[in-house]
């Protein structure tokens, strides 16, 4: 019988290294304050986010915002959200990063979380209907919406 490998996972659920680089982050400020964006048909966003700005660009539109999650939870909110209401395409996580594509029967979304500090992230997401699906940025695209990664502090 093969050892068991003891788990590097903690309780929140983040392994050592990830709970290492997001606690050299800086703590948090005041979040950015929140902006009325109006409806926008086909967008997902975790709970508790704070949406501050808004893009139409042709068939897309771009919301920006900032929630009280490390990327890893908002990649963690994305998987679960897939769950018989969104199927996930494409994720990729960076720990200071997580990008995810996924798409409804009628949108297509591409979310962006971006660690702003040790236990919040700044959020860039892309939804377009269907019809113009295939101009939504691909998770590690150079025409993602947001500044590029940030390295380890």
């Amino acid at each position: 019988m093969p050892e068991a490998t003891p788990s590097t996972a903690t309780s929140d659920g983040l392994d050592e290294q990830s709970r290492r680089v997001l606690s050299r982050l800086p703590d948090c400020d005041e979040p950015p304050a929140e902006q009325d964006v109006g409806e926008v048909e086909g967008l997902v966003v975790p709970e508790g986010v704070r949406l501050t700005g808004i893009e139409h660009d042709g068939p897309l539109t771009t919301v920006t915002g900032w929630v009280g999650m490390n990327p890893i939870d908002v990649r963690r909110f994305c998987e679960r959200r897939t769950l018989g209401v969104l199927k996930t395409l494409m994720i990729e996580d960076e720990i200071l990063e997580a990008e995810a594509l996924m798409e409804s029967r009628t949108h297509r979304l591409y979310i962006k979380a971006q660690a702003a500090c040790r236990d919040a992230s700044k959020l860039w997401i892309v939804v377009a209907e269907h019809v113009a699906k295939a101009d939504v940025p691909d998770p590690g695209s150079t025409d993602a919406p947001g500044p590029p990664p940030p390295t380890s502090p």
